[in-house]
């Protein structure tokens, strides 16, 4: 059985669903084409119909993106997500849902195994943005940080207060 048949291949109603939940600046794509915008203008898009589709710099994220931290295994994904909080993130997973979009999460993509690497086309829903360590209680040592955090960057928050993250895994930074 091919596993790809139960997922729907990204349009361009889905990229602009999208842009207005997130906005066009934590959209990276290559699906449809991103026209210039004049001054006080919202960004457009159009169908991509041709391969000079103004989005070089969404080329580029999605390169890295496809890949893992050591370039050894590579997916196909034409967007990536960059939510800034845990609705944004419900609100993409409930859409993707509903329409049947595979979707490829990302952290700090330094894995060594390829798990962060999409297979075919999914969405991959980066938590880069959500980066924040929102507090740490020094009595309990109990911290709570955004989903995006990289676990060198809260183990130095930790250790500027005494104390030290019990998780040490290979991939850093």
């Amino acid at each position: 059985m091919n596993h790809r048949l139960r997922y729907k291949v990204l349009s361009d109603e889905d990229i602009h669903f999208f842009v207005r939940a997130i906005g066009a600046e934590n959209v990276a794509q290559t699906v449809v084409k991103k026209e210039k915008k004049k001054k006080n203008e919202e960004e457009t898009y159009t169908p991509d119909d041709n391969n000079d589709d103004g989005n070089g710099e969404d080329e580029i994220i999605l390169k890295d993106m496809n890949a893992d931290w050591q370039k050894k295994y590579f997916g196909k994904s034409k967007c990536a997500l960059f939510p800034r909080t845990s609705e944004e993130v419900s609100t993409i997973l409930r859409y993707c849902h509903e329409n049947h979009i595979a979707v490829c999460p990302q952290g700090g993509n330094t894995g060594l195994v390829g798990g962060a690497v999409p297979v075919f086309d999914e969405v991959i829903l980066s938590l880069k943005r959500m980066n924040s360590v929102l507090s740490i209680d020094d009595v309990t040592g109990v911290c709570v940080c955004e989903a995006g955090v990289v676990l060198e960057e809260l183990d130095d928050a930790l250790m500027r207060r005494g104390m030290c993250m019990p998780l040490d895994l290979g991939a850093k930074g």
